[in-house]
């Protein structure tokens, strides 16, 4: 699967920049960014870049990878690390693992609002809402009819 998430980074640290914060909420806890690109708002924290994407004014994805590389790709997160990144970053949500069908590793949120995918291959862990998938898979105008 294809996220625009992929190329989100923001930095992580143990403050908890969730899912669902405004853009000061995230300065406030992240620093000030790195870049920003139309939705996207880039952050470095040693030792994680993130990438959060905005939609009406709160944070419906983040990516996060490390800001070490090995032959071009982030280094891999470790299990305790992921566990760590879902609980601080994962908008308060408990996160339930789904049996697994490839290669990543994936999450749904108890309330099934939010869903987590580790992407092996690139070592990122996304963290999105449900809304925010629908809207990159379908577009803005299959919105509401959802």
């Amino acid at each position: 699967m294809m996220f625009v998430a992929a190329t989100c980074m923001i930095a992580a640290n143990s403050a908890s920049a969730q899912l669902g914060a405004s853009e000061d909420q995230l300065g406030r806890l992240l620093g000030n960014p790195v870049k920003k690109s139309g939705d996207l708002i880039y952050y470095h924290k040693p030792p994680r870049n993130m990438v959060a994407h905005m939609y009406h004014g709160a944070c419906d994805q983040i990516c996060i990878f490390s800001d070490k590389e090995s032959q071009g790709f982030p280094v891999a997160l470790t299990d305790d690390e992921i566990q760590n990144l879902l609980r601080d970053f994962g908008g308060g949500m408990d996160w339930v693992p789904v049996s697994r069908l490839s290669l990543n590793q994936v999450w749904n949120s108890r309330n099934g609002r939010s869903f987590a995918i580790y992407e092996t291959m690139h070592n990122k862990l996304v963290m999105m809402t449900r809304d925010a998938y629908r809207r990159e898979k379908h577009g803005p105008s299959q919105e509401k009819s959802m």
